[in-house]
């Protein structure tokens, strides 16, 4: 079966780049934006690679952010530096936010 990089695989095992580049792109964008920042960020993309960013400062809460992509889209918003699109992509499901939520309001 043919798999166009926009179409979703019926085998969740099987992983396409929609665009190349792009996962690349949006890590040495995270990173070069948050690189110094004072807690620590886990971020997962939609291929499944996971990275970590920032300083990792204890936080009072005790966790870590935990960011994962669902998809291309969130990451094209977070380099457009489209913030609500990013959000609303988070209520459609396509991005979680998990752990210490309480460093969004210092990013």
């Amino acid at each position: 079966m043919a798999v166009s990089p926009t179409t979703r695989e019926a085998d969740p095992g099987i992983r396409t780049e929609p665009e190349p580049g792009l996962a690349t792109e949006l890590k040495e964008f995270v990173l070069d934006a948050l690189g110094d920042f004072s807690h620590r960020i886990r971020v997962t993309d939609w291929n499944g690679a996971t990275w970590e960013v920032g300083r990792g400062e204890p936080h009072w809460s005790g966790q870590e952010l935990h960011v994962r992509l669902h998809g291309p889209e969130p990451a094209r918003d977070l380099l457009r530096l489209d913030g609500m699109r990013f959000l609303e992509r988070f209520l459609e499901g396509r991005v979680d936010l998990e752990g210490n939520l309480y460093v969004l309001a210092t990013i």
